[in-house]
């Protein structure tokens, strides 16, 4: 029986081969990379909502502890200190309230903050999980109003009234975008303290 001879140099990939399959690779990747990047896009929504809400838990039950052991009337414009008779009733008094029952890891400045022009407060801290905020506290007043504020990921904009302060936070921290309702939320200060709905992000 005779052995069939084949030519070496016959074995490869033509380039219409080559251009085909090319091709094919660049269509499947065209298709499964927007995919991939919704995924990224939808894991770092969840995460941020998820922090957000953890941020208002805690600030929450600070607020419902100072409420408890720092008031007489059990509301947040007549705040005194352990002493009993020292009023607290300003922004760098409450921070330090604020300290004792949520873990702020370090006082900060606005010059600090990126895009810091757009971060109100009169006070600013890091939380342990990398959160920062802002804090105003106008104390015995609780007049303050604030307009078209994003509480949570998800909730409309709310004209909030007659409050004794608000905590303005990044949920991501320094990461961008850095825009109010999509990192940026607000957390208002009544008297009787931090009152706001769990909103599930639906954007």
């Amino acid at each position: 029986m005779l052995m069939k001879k084949y030519d070496l140099k016959r074995y490869g990939f033509t380039l219409a081969e080559t251009l085909i399959t090319l091709a094919i690779i660049g269509i499947c990747a065209a298709m499964i990379i927007p995919s991939l990047q919704n995924v990224n896009k939808n894991t770092s929504e969840t995460e941020i909502s998820v922090r957000a809400q953890k941020t208002l838990t805690a600030f929450t039950n600070a607020a419902s502890q100072i409420i408890m052991n720092n008031t007489k009337t059990k509301k947040l414009d007549n705040i005194y200190l352990e002493d009993g008779t020292t009023i607290c009733s300003n922004t760098t008094c409450f921070f330090n309230l604020l300290g004792k029952y949520v873990q702020i890891t370090k006082e900060t400045v606005k010059e600090n903050i990126e895009d810091g022009n757009n971060f109100p407060g009169a006070k600013y801290g890091v939380l342990s999980d990398g959160t920062i905020f802002g804090l105003t506290f106008t104390g015995g007043k609780c007049e303050s109003s604030l307009k078209s504020a994003v509480s949570l990921p998800g909730s409309e904009p709310v004209d909030f009234k007659n409050l004794c302060g608000y905590i303005y936070y990044d949920a991501n921290g320094p990461k961008k975008p850095n825009v109010i309702g999509k990192d940026r939320f607000v957390i208002p200060i009544y008297k009787t303290g931090i009152k706001l709905k769990s909103v599930t992000a639906t954007k």
